[in-house]
C-alpha cells in the first residue's frame, strides 16, 4: 500500500497524520500498513471535497466511514478506523463532541457489540468510547446511559488488556464528569452493577454448598466465574471508589465488607486494597463521619477481617488503617482521636507476628499514626484531665499505655521494632508538652536499659576479655541499642529535668542500700543532651557531685578505698555530663554567672575535673562564635580566626585543620561528643531555640569573666605538663577568640615579652643574652630552656584568634627562628605557628605572602622529620594561593578575570618572583615571572612528592593527605571542561583523549569525557614531572605520589593514565630496587582502580615490564608480581592475559587459574568454620578487594571518590614487601577483634528477625524454681538479662527472697564474682597459643592422634596434611 504522497498539503491537523506515518509508515505489519491505507483514503476524501485536513475533517470522515454496513462488517478496516478515531479525538473541540455525541456513541457501541470477540478492535474502540463519553452534556444523562453501560460490561471482561483499557476509560469519564449534574447518575450505575456483581460469590456458595455431588463441578465453576467477575470489579473500584459521589459509596462499602466472611484471601486482600485507595483518597466524597465509621467496621472487627494467617491480608488492612486514620486526621481530629487508641490496641499485637513484613510494616503504620494523629488539642485534653482528676481516660492516656504495654514481657519478641513506635511518640509529645503524659513510656524504656546494663555488667564479670559473642548477647544489643535511641529522643524532646523526675539518678539511695542506682543513665545524658538547662545542672547534678566527692572523702578515712573510688566514678561522671548541658544552653545569660563560681572552684581545686571545665567553656565560646558569626559579626565579637571549620576550597582543608579541631573539642573529644558532620561536631548543630539575641546575651555573660578565665587558664597552662595542656590549649584559644581586645592584649604581650626574652637568652649574641637577664629570668613553662620556649609559643598561639594581624606579625617575627633550630620539639611549635598564620589567617597570609614564602623556602633544607607533618599542613595553602594565581593570569589573557582578580593575581606572582630569587640579580636581568612562579609550585609540591617516602607513618599520611586535600582544592577551584563523547571502544577513547567506564558485561553507553585540563590534571602534571627525576628517591616518590592520586581520582584520570603507563612501565629496566617497588605498587593500584577497557589495551606492555622481576624473590617482587598477574587475569580474562604471556611464563597462569578454581569450588561447597579458610591462600583477600573495588569504580564514576571497604587505600598494603593486600603490622590481638567484631555486627544484623521469631523465651526462675511472674514491675528488665543469655540469680527469681540489690556485693564494697576456675580465661588464652604455633587444636580427636607422630609439623609444611 502506498504511503501519503510528498505533495501533501500542509499540515494543519495537529500532527495527527505526521504522527501516525512516523510510527506506522515504515512497519511491515499488517495491521499498520491498514491503518496507513485507510489514513490515505480519508484525507483523499477529504481533500477531493475541498476541505482542509483539520481534526473536525478527518473525525467527519472517520465517522461517516464508520456509519456504513462495509467498513463495521471487516474487523481489519474497524481496527484501523478506530485507532484513527483514537488519534483525532484528544485534539477535537468538545463542542463538536458534544453535537455529534449520539451518533458518535451509537456507532461506537455498535461496533464493539458486531466484534466483541476480537479484543484488538475491542481495545480500540474502548479507546474511542471513553473521550466520547467525556464530552457528554452534563444535563442529559439518558443518551450516555447505552454507552456507559457498555463501557461497564467491558469493565470485568476477561481479557487482561480489554478490561484495563475499559477500567481506564472508565476513571477517564468519571473524573471528567464529576461535579455535573450527570455525576450522580453515573455513580448510581456503577452502585447497580456493583449490586449485581458482588453479591454472585456469597450466591453461588450457597447454591455450591445445597448442590448434589453430580451438580458439584458445574457448582464450582459458577464460584468461580464470579469470583473471577468481582475481582475484575474490584480492580476498577480501586480508581473509581474515589470518584464517586457520597449517596452511593456507603452502598458500594456495604456490599464489599459482605465479602470478608466468604474467607477468600484473594478476594479479602482486593478488596482491603479498594478500601484503603477510597480511605487515603483525599479528593473522595467520602465524610469524615462515615470514614470513622468505616475504620470503626474495620478496628473493632474480629477475626473475620484479621486473618492473621494470610499476612498480605492483614498488611492491606493495617494500610487501610493507616490512610485512613491519616486522612481523618486531616478531616476531622476530634474524630481521630477518639478512635486512635482502639486502632493501637490492634496493631500493637502483630508486632509479635510471625512473619518478618507483618512486623515492620506494622511498626511503620504505628509511627505513622502517631505521627498524623496527635496534635495540640489531644495533648492539652490529657494535660488538663490529668490536673483535674477525671474520671474517663482522655485519648492521649490510652495512647500511651497502649504503647507502653508494648514494653512489657507480653511482647518481648518485638521489642525491637516496639521501641522505635515509643520512640516516635516520644518525639512527637516532646514539642507539644506532653512530656508529665509519657511517664509510663520513658519508665518502660528505663527498665529496658537497666536490664541491658546487669546483663552487660554479668557478661563482663563472666567473660573478662569479651570473647564469646553469642546470638543471644547479639539480639539483647539490638534491643539495648533501640532502647538506648528511644531515651535519647525523651532526653531531646522532654529535656533531661523531665527524664530524670521519672528516672531518678538514685545515687544517694544505692549508697544507703535502699534502691538501685541508674548509672547507666549518665552516658545517655552525655551524649543526648542539648539546648538544656545550664541552670538544672547547678541546681541538681551539681550538688550530687558533692555529695559524692563527700562520701569518697568519707570512704577513705574510714579504710574503704573501693567505695571511695566508685564514689570518685560517679563524681567524675556527672561532672562529664556539664558539656552536655552547657551545648546550646538557652538560660545560658541568667545561669552562667551562678554556675562559674562553681566552675572556677572545680578548676582551681581539682584538676582532675579540668578536663571537663574546659569542655564546658569551649562549648559554649565555639557556639555563640558560630551563631554570631553565621550572622554576619565582625572580630571585634567572633575573634579573627576561623569561626567554623574551613572547607576544601579554602586555603585549609577540613582534614587537616586540627589546631581548630583542638580548640573546639579538645585532644580528648570522645565520639560520643564529637558525631561529625562534615568536620565539626555534633555539639556544633544549633539548636532549634537557640537564636542570635540568646547568643548575643550569651556573649555578653562570657565576656563578663573571660579576662579571669584566661588569667587563670594561662596560670594552668604553663604549670601543667607538655602532654596534659590539650583541655586548656582549646579552651584558652575559644575564649581568647571572645576577649574584648583591651582584655586580651596584656596576656598576649606578655606572653610575647617572654617568649623574646627566652629567645634572647637562647641567642649566641652575649648582648642579647645580657639584655634579656637585665629583665629577669623565665622559669614559667617548663624546667629547661627549650621546654619554656615552646610553651611560650604554643601559649601565644592559643591566645592568636583574638589577636589582629598587627599582632600576629610579632608572633611570626617570634616564631620564625624557630623554623631552623636544631632542636625538634621548638621546630615543631614554629612550623604550628606558621601552619595556623597560612590556614586561619587568609588576610594575613595575602598580605605577607612574600614574607612567609621566603621563610617557607629558606627553611626547608633544616626542616626535621618531626615537624615535617605540620610543614606540609602550611604547604598546601601556599600552593593553593599560588596555583590560583597562575590560573587568574591565565584567565586575564583571555579577558575573562575581572580587574581585581588579576590585581591580586599580579600581586602573589610579584611575592613569589620576590621570594624565590636575589633582588640585585632580578634588577640586573630580566626575570620570567611565569617561570619563577612554576617553578616555586613544582618545588613546594616536590616537597610534598617527597615526603611520601618518609619512614615515620604519621608524617606519611600527613603527605597523603595533604596532597590529596591539595588535589580537591584545585579540582574546586579549577574544575575540568565535561564533554559528552559516546564511546563503544577502547581505540576510540585512546584517540579521544576519553574513555567510557565499562565494566565487564556493561552495555555500551554514552558518558563524560574530560578534556585534559583543569586543576586536578595541572597537579597531575606536576607530580609527573619527578618520573624524570635524577635520584632514584625522587623517582620512587613521584610514582608513590601518581599512585595515590591514581587511586582516589581513578574516574577522573582515565584520560591521563594511558599516556602515563608506558613512562611507568619504562621505570622496571632501571636496577634501581626502590624505584621497581614502587612501580610494582603502582600498577598494582592501576589493576584495582582503572577499567578493564584499559587495562586490556595495555595488557602486553604492563606484563612485558613486570615479569621481567617475576623470577627476583628478594623484597617479595616474585609474589608481587604474581599478585598483578592474578588481578589482570580476573580483570580481563584468562585468555587475554595468556595472548601476551610468554611461554616460559604458562606455568604461573596455569597455577592460577587452578588456584582460582579450587577457590570458587570452596566458595560453592560447604563450609566448616576455618578449614576452608585455613585451605585458602593469601590471595582471597586480594580477590575480595578487587570485587569491591569494582564496585567502587563503577560508584566513583558517578562521581564519588570515595572507595569500597574491601579496597580503601592502605600504603602497607600496596607498597610493602608483603606481597597480600592485608595492611602490615595488624597483630594478631587486632585480627581477633576485628573477627570477634564481625561476628557480632552478623548477629546484631540478624537479631530482630531472631527475637521476633521466637529465638527468646521466658525465664522460669532460677534453678527450677517458680515462673516468672509476667504482671511483675520489674520483669521487662529481667527479660533483657535473660534474652542476652544471662542467668537470673536466685536473689533476683520471684520468690527468692531479698529486695533491690545493693551498689556492692560485700559490705567492703568489692564486687563478688563466682568462678569455679579463676584461671580459665588464661589457659583459653593458653589454648589458642598453642593453636597458633602448633597450628592444632588440641581438642581436635584427628589431631590428638598424631600428636606422637615426630614428622607432623614437617608434614604439615611440606602440605601433605
Amino acid at each position: 500500500m502506498a504511503e501519503p504522497s510528498a505533495a501533501a498539503p500542509a499540515v494543519t491537523d495537529g500532527g495527527i497524520t505526521q504522527e501516525l506515518i512516523q510510527r506506522h509508515g515504515r512497519s511491515p505489519q499488517p495491521e499498520s500498513r491498514q491503518l496507513v491505507a485507510v489514513l490515505q483514503a480519508v484525507t483523499d476524501v477529504i481533500l477531493a471535497e475541498g476541505l482542509s485536513l483539520t481534526p473536525a475533517a478527518l473525525f467527519a470522515a472517520t465517522m461517516a466511514a464508520l456509519d456504513r454496513p462495509e467498513t463495521q462488517a471487516s474487523p481489519e478496516v474497524a481496527l484501523a478506523m478506530c485507532t484513527l478515531l483514537g488519534a483525532v479525538l484528544p485534539r477535537l473541540h468538545n463542542g463538536i463532541l458534544r453535537s455529534k455525541f449520539s451518533g458518535a456513541s451509537a456507532v461506537m457501541c455498535a461496533l464493539l457489540e458486531k466484534h466483541r470477540s476480537h479484543a484488538n478492535v475491542c481495545k480500540a474502540a474502548l479507546h474511542c468510547l471513553s473521550p466520547i463519553l467525556g464530552g457528554l452534556d452534563p444535563s442529559n444523562w439518558p443518551p450516555a446511559l447505552l454507552p456507559f453501560n457498555t463501557l461497564l460490561s467491558f469493565a470485568v471482561d476477561g481479557r487482561p488488556k480489554v478490561r484495563k483499557k475499559a477500567q481506564a476509560g472508565l476513571v477517564e469519564v468519571m473524573a471528567a464528569l464529576r461535579g455535573g449534574a450527570s455525576h450522580g447518575q453515573a455513580s448510581e450505575a456503577i452502585a447497580r452493577v456493583c449490586q449485581a456483581l458482588l453479591p454472585l460469590p456469597q450466591t453461588a456458595a450457597k447454591a455450591a454448598a445445597a448442590a448434589s455431588n453430580k451438580q458439584r463441578a458445574a457448582a464450582e465453576e459458577s464460584i468461580a466465574a464470579a469470583v473471577g467477575d468481582v475481582l475484575h470489579l474490584i480492580g476498577a473500584l480501586k480508581d473509581l471508589l474515589p470518584l464517586m459521589t457520597a449517596s452511593t459509596l456507603r452502598t458500594v462499602v456495604d456490599l464489599l465488607f459482605q465479602l470478608y466472611p466468604l474467607r477468600q484471601p484473594l478476594l479479602s486482600r482486593h478488596t482491603t486494597q479498594a478500601l484503603a485507595a477510597l480511605a487515603a483518597s483525599p479528593a473522595s466524597a467520602l465524610s469524615p463521619a462515615m470514614l470513622a465509621e468505616m475504620l470503626a467496621v474495620v478496628v473493632d472487627s474480629d477475626e473475620t477481617l484479621w486473618d492473621r494467617r494470610d499476612a498480605d491480608t492483614v498488611l492491606s488492612l493495617t494500610r487501610l488503617v493507616e490512610g485512613g486514620f491519616q486522612r481523618l486526621a486531616v478531616a476531622d481530629s476530634k474524630l481521630a482521636a477518639a478512635r486512635l487508641p482502639r486502632a493501637l490496641h490492634v496493631l500493637l499485637p502483630q508486632l509479635a507476628a510471625e512473619q518478618d513484613g507483618v512486623r515492620v510494616g506494622t511498626s511503620m503504620a504505628l509511627r505513622s499514626l502517631l505521627r498524623s494523629c496527635i496534635d495540640a488539642d489531644m495533648v492539652s485534653n490529657g494535660l488538663a484531665a490529668m490536673e483535674g482528676g477525671a474520671t474517663a481516660a482522655p485519648p492521649i492516656r490510652s495512647v500511651v499505655a497502649a504503647v507502653a504495654s508494648s514494653l512489657g514481657p507480653r511482647y518481648q519478641e518485638g521489642w525491637v521494632l516496639a521501641i522505635p513506635v515509643a520512640g516516635e511518640l516520644l518525639e512527637v509529645l516532646g514539642p507539644l508538652g506532653g512530656a508529665p503524659l509519657a511517664a509510663d513510656v520513658v519508665a518502660a524504656l528505663g527498665a529496658l536499659c537497666a536490664g541491658a546494663a546487669d546483663a552487660q555488667q554479668q557478661a563482663d564479670a563472666a567473660d573478662p576479655l569479651g570473647e564469646s559473642v553469642t546470638r543471644a548477647a547479639a539480639a539483647s544489643a539490638a534491643v539495648t541499642s533501640a532502647a538506648e535511641a528511644a531515651l535519647g529522643v525523651a532526653l531531646r524532646s522532654f529535656g533531661p529535668e523531665a527524664v530524670l523526675q521519672v528516672l531518678p539518678l538514685l545515687f544517694k539511695e544505692g549508697l544507703d542500700g535502699t534502691a538501685e542506682p541508674r548509672t547507666w543513665l549518665l552516658p545517655l545524658l552525655r551524649k543526648h543532651v542539648r539546648g538544656a538547662s545550664l541552670g538544672y545542672w547547678g541546681r541538681s547534678l551539681c550538688p550530687l557531685a558533692m555529695l559524692m566527692a563527700s562520701r569518697a572523702a568519707t570512704a577513705t578515712a574510714a579504710g574503704r578505698s573501693d567505695l571511695a573510688g566508685s564514689c570518685r566514678a560517679l563524681e567524675a561522671q556527672l561532672w562529664a555530663v556539664l558539656p552536655s548541658f552547657a551545648s546550646w544552653a538557652v538560660d545560658l545569660p541568667t545561669a552562667y554567672p551562678s554556675v562559674v563560681k562553681l566552675l572556677a572552684g572545680a578548676f582551681q581545686n581539682r584538676p582532675d575535673l579540668r578536663p571537663a571545665v574546659c569542655s564546658a567553656l569551649t562549648r559554649m565560646a565555639t557556639q555563640v562564635r558560630l551563631v554570631l558569626a553565621s550572622a554576619g559579626a565582625g572580630p571585634e565579637l567572633v575573634g579573627y580566626a576561623s569561626a567554623s571549620n574551613p572547607t576544601p576550597s579554602d586555603a585549609a582543608a577540613s582534614s587537616s585543620s586540627e589546631f581548630f579541631n583542638q580548640a573546639v573539642h579538645g585532644p580528648d573529644g570522645d565520639d560520643e561528643t564529637v558525631m561529625t558532620h562534615g568536620a565539626a561536631g555534633q555539639h556544633l548543630h544549633m539548636g532549634a531555640d537557640y537564636t542570635e539575641a540568646t547568643a548575643r546575651a550569651s556573649l555578653t555573660a562570657l565576656r563578663k569573666f573571660a579576662p579571669n578565665w584566661v588569667k587563670v587558664l594561662t596560670a594552668s597552662f604553663l604549670e601543667a605538663a607538655p602532654d596534659g595542656r590539650g583541655h586548656v590549649t582549646g579552651t584558652l584559644s575559644a575564649l581568647a577568640s571572645i576577649t574584648d581586645a583591651p582584655s586580651l592584649a596584656p596576656f598576649f604581650r606578655e606572653t610575647l615579652t617572654k617568649l623574646l626574652q627566652l629567645i634572647q637568652e637562647a641567642s649566641p649574641n652575649p648582648a642579647d643574652a645580657v639584655a634579656s637577664g637585665s629583665k629577669g629570668i623565665v622559669i614559667e613553662g617548663g624546667s629547661d630552656p627549650v621546654s619554656r620556649r615552646c610553651s611560650f609559643i604554643e601559649l601565644a598561639l592559643a591566645l592568636a584568634s583574638g589577636v589582629d594581624d598587627v599582632g600576629l606579625d610579632a608572633l611570626f617575627k617570634a616564631a620564625k627562628p624557630g623554623l631552623t633550630e636544631s632542636d625538634p620539639a621548638l621546630q615543631k611549635k614554629a612550623y604550628k605557628v606558621l601552619s595556623y598564620l597560612t590556614r586561619q589567617r587568609r588576610p594575613f597570609l595575602r598580605s605577607h605572602l612574600t614574607q612567609l614564602l621566603q621563610v617557607t623556602l629558606t627553611a626547608g633544607p633544616a626542616s626535621l622529620s618531626a615537624a615535617k607533618r605540620y610543614r606540609l599542613r602550611s604547604l598546601q595553602p601556599l600552593v593553593l594561593l599560588l596555583t590560583g594565581a597562575m590560573a587568574v593570569k591565565a584567565q586575564g589573557e583571555d579577558g575573562s578575570a575581572s580587574e581585581e582578580g588579576r590585581a591580586v593575581a599580579a600581586q602573589v606572582v610579584a611575592a613569589a618572583v620576590a621570594a624565590s630569587g636575589d633582588a640585585e640579580e632580578d634588577e640586573e636581568m630580566e626575570v620570567d615571572a611565569d617561570a619563577r612562579l612554576r617553578g616555586v609550585v613544582a618545588g613546594l609540591v616536590g616537597e610534598m612528592v617527597l615526603a611520601c617516602k618518609e619512614s615515620n607513618t604519621k608524617t606519611r599520611e600527613a603527605a597523603y593527605d595533604s596532597l590529596l586535600d591539595l588535589a580537591r582544592s584545585m579540582d574546586t577551584a579549577d574544575p575540568p571542561v565535561h564533554v559528552p563523547a559516546p564511546m563503544t571502544s577502547v581505540a576510540a577513547g585512546l584517540a579521544g583523549g576519553t574513555l567510557a567506564v565499562m565494566e565487564e558485561g556493561e552495555e555500551d553507553a554514552e558518558v563524560e569525557g574530560i578534556v585534559q585540563s583543569g586543576g586536578l590534571h595541572t597537579l597531575f602534571s606536576i607530580v609527573m614531572a619527578g618520573l624524570v627525576g635524577s635520584t632514584p628517591h625522587m623517582v620512587s616518590a613521584a610514582v608513590l605520589a601518581l599512585a595515590r592520586l591514581l587511586f582516589e581520582f581513578a574516574p577522573r584520570l582515565q584520560s591521563t593514565a594511558p599516556a602515563l603507563l608506558p613512562a611507568v612501565l619504562m621505570l622496571l629496566r632501571t636496577k634501581s630496587r626502590e624505584t621497581v617497588k614502587a612501580v610494582l605498587g603502582f600498577i598494582k593500584v592501576c589493576t584495582m582502580r582503572m577499567p578493564a577497557v584499559i587495562l586490556s589495551a595495555q595488557l602486553g606492555p604492563i606484563l612485558e615490564g613486570v615479569l621481567l622481576w617475576g623470577d627476583d624473590s628478594k623484597n617479595k617482587f616474585k609474589l608481587k608480581v604474581r599478585v598483578i598477574v592474578e588481578r589482570l587475569a580476573r580483570r580481563c580474562g584468562y585468555e587475554s592475559v595468556a595472548a601476551h604471556m610468554p611461554p616460559s611464563e604458562a606455568k604461573l597462569l596455569a597455577h592460577i587459574r587452578k588456584a582460582a578454581a579450587r577457590k570458587e569450588r570452596r566458595r560453592a561447597g560447604p563450609r566448616t568454620g576455618g578449614a576452608s579458610q585455613a585451605d585458602g591462600s593469601v590471595y582471597d583477600d586480594e580477590e575480595e578487594g578487587d570485587e569491591d573495588g569494582a564496585a567502587s569504580q563503577r560508584a566513583s564514576s558517578r562521581g564519588g571518590a570515595k572507595t569500597a571497604r574491601g579496597s580503601e587505600w592502605g600504603h602497607t598494603a600496596i607498597f610493602s614487601d608483603a606481597g597480600g593486600s592485608q595492611a602490615g603490622g595488624d597483630t594478631k590481638g587486632r585480627k581477633a577483634t576485628r573477627v570477634a567484631r564481625s561476628e557480632a555486627g552478623r548477629s546484631s544484623g540478624g537479631a530482630g528477625t531472631a527475637a521476633a521469631g521466637g529465638g527468646a523465651r521466658l525465664s522460669e526462675g532460677a534453678g527450677g524454681g517458680e515462673p516468672m511472674d509476667l504482671l511483675e514491675p520489674n520483669t521487662s528488665r529481667k527479660l533483657v538479662k535473660t534474652a542476652a543469655g544471662v542467668r537470673i540469680a536466685p536473689r533476683e527469681a520471684p520468690g527468692g527472697g531479698g529486695g533491690a540489690d545493693p551498689v556492692f556485693g560485700s559490705s567492703e564494697g568489692k564486687m563478688v564474682v563466682e568462678d569455679e576456675d579463676p584461671f580459665a580465661w588464661q589457659k583459653r588464652k593458653s589454648k589458642r597459643k598453642r593453636i597458633g604455633e602448633e597450628g592444632y587444636d588440641s581438642d581436635d580427636s584427628d589431631m590428638e592422634d598424631l600428636k606422637g607422630f615426630a614428622g607432623l609439623k614437617l608434614a604439615m609444611k611440606s602440605g601433605v596434611f
